[in-house]
């Protein structure tokens, strides 16, 4: 496939499509997490909120779950470890959160 990165891992007897990303960040939601409704708000105990724009549904009951978000092309994507699936997602605020100390 023209345009397209695969890569090739050991043991594993067919490439796998890769797909590279920039702009990333590591957080951990605040409080619990029950998954995705379609229209879910995600605040991070780092002081971002953010929207999910994609209508994906995935049931999941987290508490304070590892997040990563990161730009593919011109959208950003969210994955929260112990879901499979990651969701469009908008950043809506930032909250300035004092030093520690």
């Amino acid at each position: 496939m023209q345009g397209a990165d695969y890569l090739y891992v050991p043991g594993i007897d067919r490439q796998v499509r890769v797909t590279q990303v920039t702009d990333f960040m590591k957080e951990t939601i605040a409080g619990d997490f029950d998954g995705w409704d379609g229209t879910t708000q995600v605040s991070t105990l780092q002081g971002h909120t953010f929207e999910q724009k994609d209508g994906t549904v995935v049931d999941a009951h987290l508490h304070e779950p590892d997040i990563v978000v990161y730009r593919v092309g011109n959208h950003y994507r969210m994955k929260v470890y112990g879901i499979d699936e990651a969701v469009v997602v908008v950043q809506t605020s930032v909250t300035a959160t004092a030093p520690p100390g």
